[in-house]
């Protein structure tokens, strides 16, 4: 993929690190919003690539809307862009993992959200200031944040408007794992170097058969599950492979097919 304006693209192997760079503080914007949008599009149509990692530049990762850019815009209007433009990191088939390397305030931490795996630097913040700015987040962050750190917690989080440490930010479930600034990125690339040794297509299935759980019955689910085991074990060559490498001790060399 080519270095588009805000987002820069560097790819190793089979994983893509995404750098979101709009200075002076890293603020979305209405053009920005498209942009993260085809950017995950095209992400996901790369079969060579396994995992990508999105990170800030500089002290924020982003640090909320950029409110000059959406001015004579309604707000169904803003809030519809946002959340397509999450929801292409959320249903993109690669593994998604966030770098949160600073400042992660208002759509920063709704993008976060839309990410498989959250880490963070030791000098990370985040915050959802829109309840004192008179408006409520609306790129999915009020359905998603409950989800995945509990009712309570994502009132406290709404209502107060408080700013959060990386480290508080880790107990409540909001990141997985917390490191120095200078070993963030090391530490995203480790992880991603792991994903990337296991067969892409269950790692595609597995987040669109998530994203399918929330709106489905437990029966469902399980029917849902039976169908990809039928997928996976009877049509795939890559399970082929991997039951191969492992009666033979060896790394197995997956193709995504």
């Amino acid at each position: 993929m080519s270095e588009a304006k805000t987002l820069t693209c560097e790819i190793t192997g089979h994983i893509a690190c995404i750098t979101f760079c709009n200075p002076p503080v890293n603020t979305l914007t209405i053009d920005i919003l498209s942009e993260v949008r085809t950017c995950f599009e095209e992400l996901g149509k790369n079969r060579d690539l396994r995992a990508v990692i999105f990170t800030g530049s500089e002290k924020s990762f982003i640090a909320g809307a950029d409110i000059n850019s959406f001015a004579g815009r309604k707000g169904g209007e803003i809030s519809k862009l946002g959340q397509e433009a999450l929801q292409a990191i959320e249903e993109c088939p690669l593994a998604v993992i966030a770098a949160i390397n600073g400042y992660a305030l208002g759509g920063g931490v709704e993008l976060a959200l839309c990410c498989d795996i959250r880490l963070a630097a030791d000098t990370a913040k985040f915050g959802l200031p829109e309840s004192r700015l008179g408006i409520v987040p609306t790129y999915g962050g009020l359905t998603r944040l409950p989800l995945l750190i509990g009712e309570a917690e994502a009132k406290r989080l709404l209502f107060t408007a408080e700013r959060i440490t990386a480290q508080e930010a880790e107990k409540i479930g909001l990141v997985q794992a917390v490191y120095p600034q200078a070993e963030l990125m090391s530490q995203a690339m480790a992880l991603a170097e792991k994903i990337a040794e296991n067969a892409p297509i269950p790692i595609a299935l597995i987040k669109k058969e998530m994203l399918r759980a929330r709106n489905i019955s437990f029966q469902d689910r399980l029917l849902s599950e039976n169908a990809i085991a039928s997928y996976t074990l009877d049509e795939t060559e890559d399970y082929k492979e991997g039951i191969a490498a492992f009666l033979e001790k060896r790394n197995p060399l997956f193709r995504n097919c």
